[in-house]
């Protein structure tokens, strides 16, 4: 039976620092904080007293939730802070604790401890301290929290630093909450937003925000309207700076990934100074989920992922409801699990994101969704790194050039019959040995053909020039067109592409349709250029469809099963056309041969 730390409680009762106390867990119990915030109070003895004033910090409700803390169970306090609450109360905030002996290991309470003094007072002689008292200086031990959280960058500090100004202590962010305002944090930005404004009929006005962290837990923090003047500029990500004096309330779940039950805002009296000695800050928190774990999780979830980028799309540009124009650009993710997932980057972040020499790319705060099976993106609140100087980084590097650049492996975007992914590889003859399409979703596939054929008739038509309109539009052969849908006319049109093409690979022949994109990718001319030169030069019309013959590229293809007039035929449709990288169809001809060799 493990010794425990007789006098800790008595000695955490009044403020004392206390290093390494092994205690039992008598009980916990879950509190609603409002706004559907959770925390967990928790009794401890020390075999001779026992106090309920303990409180989990929110980044180990897990222990909680999964049954790693439950009663009886004897445990090593290793980091902790003890808070001063309006009532002059003390509640000891756990940040760090490790089980030693879980709680079916132990027969019964330990001793018969005495309960102390409900969150005991601070005595009225004694001063009331401004700020929390600091975490406890003690080595930095993480082997009870393995597997749970990652802290990169981190290293020991030797001392707790001060303020610029050398009056007040610092203190974790674990420990704000709303009821104290005298505070100073020391912290290091890990995500900052760019300026977003709004106008409605209260007014304008814009924000930003930003995540911080500290060894003990992160937060978000977020500037309005002055805040952004006065603040913005002067904030970098992946430095750190001293802040102290927002404003804490409950955070909304909806808007925010940030492992805290609070949030922060910037005001008037905020301040937010450089910090230079930032050594033992770590850089950044991540829980990494393995691919291969994806399909368990919940649709919607906020996880972090590590993988290697084994390709990536080019830049695409849609139109959003409110007319604005966004830059997506979609990039294929695997790990040691051998699975794959198609991660969808936004923005600045798709614009220059550069997939060359197949990099690892690191995701905190990615958002998992349903579409086609599994797929993941990286909303304006993600944080991305880009190899990584961490050790997982390393592993799956080493990983990947030894073995895993010779896997396929299997997308999970794809399981269940999204276009996600370049993958699910098929020759032309596997996709009707196999009926793809025959379903009742489409299926898609990736194949590597030969333009074999390619029919010119009917392969431009005048669409309506409206930017999200796509709709033949009528010639009203008085100097202006009809669009039906949009019920305008227009004295312009725009030209459009459907190309029907015949392409083949080694064993089979088929029939695609391909549209605007597709379409101008295999002739490798734009379509108005291509309406201009049908209608002035036939002959240069005719030819560049004869020098788009017999080229090769990798097609990725929707193939459905349609009806009509009576008739059932399957229909393919090529959503994406990429060149050939025969260094990537090499090593995946080699690794085929080589199954083929096991088998």
């Amino acid at each position: 039976m493990a010794k425990l730390s007789e006098g800790a409680i008595q000695a955490l009762s009044k403020g004392d620092s206390v290093a390494d106390a092994v205690l039992q867990l008598v009980n916990i119990r879950k509190i609603d904080s409002g706004n559907g915030a959770i925390r967990f109070r928790v009794m401890m003895s020390d075999g001779l007293h026992s106090m309920s004033s303990f409180m989990l910090s929110t980044q180990l409700n897990f222990m909680a939730e999964e049954n790693v803390l439950a009663p009886n169970c004897i445990c090593i306090l290793k980091k902790h802070v003890t808070n001063i609450l309006k009532d002059k109360r003390r509640v000891v905030v756990i940040l760090e604790i490790e089980v030693i002996k879980p709680a079916q290991m132990v027969s019964g309470r330990i001793g018969d401890p005495i309960p102390l003094t409900e969150g005991t007072k601070v005595q009225q002689s004694a001063p009331i301290p401004e700020n929390r008292q600091p975490l406890q200086q003690q080595q930095n031990k993480n082997e009870g929290l393995k597997g749970f959280t990652r802290d990169f960058g981190k290293k020991t500090p030797s001392a707790m630093p001060s303020t610029p100004g050398g009056s007040s202590k610092v203190v974790p962010i674990a420990s704000l909450n709303p009821y104290q305002s005298k505070w100073t944090i020391r912290a290091r930005v890990t995500n900052k937003t760019s300026i977003r404004t709004w106008s409605n009929s209260r007014g304008d006005g814009k924000l930003f925000s930003m995540e911080i962290l500290d060894e003990s837990g992160e937060i978000r923090v977020t500037g309005f309207n002055q805040e952004v003047d006065k603040f913005f500029s002067l904030v970098d990500v992946g430095k750190v700076y001293y802040i102290s004096k927002g404003s804490l309330k409950i955070a909304n779940k909806q808007y925010t990934s940030v492992k805290n039950d609070y949030e922060m805002s910037l005001n008037g009296e905020s301040t937010i100074i450089p910090c230079d000695d930032a050594v033992d800050v770590p850089v950044i928190q991540c829980d990494f989920v393995s691919i291969g774990d994806l399909e368990n999780r919940e649709k919607d979830s906020i996880i972090d992922v590590i993988g290697v980028c084994k390709s990536v799309d080019e830049v695409t540009r849609l139109t959003t409801k409110s007319n604005k124009e966004v830059s997506k650009r979609t990039v294929n993710l695997i790990d040691m699990s051998g699975k794959l997932v198609t991660v969808t980057l936004w923005g600045d972040e798709a614009e220059k994101f550069d997939g060359s020499g197949q990099p690892i790319l690191a995701i905190k705060a990615a958002k998992l969704s349903d579409f086609g099976g599994r797929s993941i993106s990286a909303s304006f609140s993600s944080t991305l790194m880009i190899n990584p100087d961490i050790p997982e980084a390393y592993k799956l590097r080493s990983w990947y050039d030894k073995e895993g650049h010779a896997m396929d492996g299997q997308s999970l975007t794809e399981v269940r019959g999204s276009g996600g992914g370049i993958t699910n590889w098929k020759t032309l003859s596997d996709v009707k040995t196999e009926h793809l399409g025959h379903g009742d979703k489409a299926d898609y596939y990736t194949c590597i053909a030969t333009i074999v054929y390619l029919r010119k008739e009917n392969c431009l038509y005048q669409a309506c020039p409206s930017q999200d309109c796509n709709k033949k539009v009528v010639d009203q052969h008085n100097g202006m067109f009809r669009c039906e849908k949009c019920d305008k006319e227009f004295p312009n049109f725009k030209y459009r592409l459907i190309l029907s093409a015949n392409v083949a690979d080694y064993a089979d022949n088929q029939w695609v349709t391909c549209f605007q994109e597709s379409a101008e990718a295999i002739l490798g001319q734009n379509a108005a250029y291509l309406g201009q030169l049908k209608d002035s030069n036939e002959t240069a019309f005719d030819e560049i469809f004869q020098q788009a013959n017999f080229n090769t590229f990798v097609f990725r293809s929707r193939v459905k099963l349609e009806t009509y007039n009576d008739e059932s035929r399957i229909k393919a449709t090529v959503m994406e056309v990429k060149p050939v990288d025969h260094k990537e169809y090499s090593l995946r001809l080699i690794s085929n041969i080589r199954k083929l060799a096991a088998q």
